[in-house]
C-alpha cells in the first residue's frame, strides 16, 4: 500500500470510529504524568528533588507500588527493555531514591526498592496523582473517572498487586 493510500485509510478510521485508543490513551496518559509532576514539583516534593524528575521517572517509580522488584519485572511493566530501565533505575539510585538489594528468593538476583527518600518522595507523589485525578474527575464527572478506571482495568488487567 502506498503512502497516499495509507493517510487515506488511517483518515477514513478517524472519520468513522474517531481517534485510535492506542493514541487517546497515549495522550492521557501524558495528560495525567504532567499533571502529577507539576503538582509534585510546586509542593512540598519540590524541595527533595521532585522537580527534576522525568515524566518516564515518574511512571517508573508509580510502578514500584511501594514494594520492590526485580528490574526485568520493572522492565516489563513499563514496556521498556532491560536496558532502558536499569538506565532510568541508575540515575534514580544516584539521586539517592532508589536501591538495590539482593533478591532474599535469588542471591544472584537483585531487587530494586525505595530509599527513605524514595518513600518520602512517593508519599509526596501519591498526593500529587490524587490531586491530578481529584481535577480530571471534576473536568469529566466522578462517575465517568471511576467507569473509566474500571474499563481500562478490564483491557490492560493488573501487573501485580498494589503492593509490588
Amino acid at each position: 500500500m502506498d503512502r497516499d493510500a495509507t493517510i487515506r485509510k488511517f483518515q477514513a478510521f478517524v472519520n468513522a470510529e474517531g481517534e485510535t485508543l492506542g493514541r487517546l490513551l497515549f495522550w492521557a496518559e501524558r495528560e495525567v504524568l504532567e499533571r502529577t509532576l507539576a503538582r509534585l514539583s510546586s509542593g512540598a516534593a519540590s524541595r527533595s528533588g521532585a522537580g527534576e524528575l522525568t515524566l518516564t521517572q515518574i511512571s517508573l517509580l508509580q510502578q514500584l507500588c511501594l514494594g520492590s522488584i526485580r528490574l526485568t519485572d520493572l522492565a516489563k511493566r513499563l514496556g521498556l527493555t532491560k536496558q532502558a530501565a536499569g538506565q532510568i533505575v541508575d540515575t534514580l539510585e544516584a539521586n539517592g531514591l532508589l536501591t538495590r538489594e539482593p533478591d532474599p528468593a535469588d542471591g544472584r538476583a537483585k531487587v530494586i526498592g525505595y530509599t527513605d527518600t524514595g518513600y518520602t518522595l512517593v508519599s509526596h507523589l501519591i498526593d500529587a496523582t490524587l490531586e491530578a485525578e481529584r481535577e480530571v474527575a471534576n473536568e469529566i464527572g466522578q462517575g465517568d473517572l471511576k467507569t473509566l478506571k474500571s474499563a481500562l482495568g478490564r483491557i490492560g488487567g493488573k501487573p501485580g498487586s498494589a503492593l509490588g
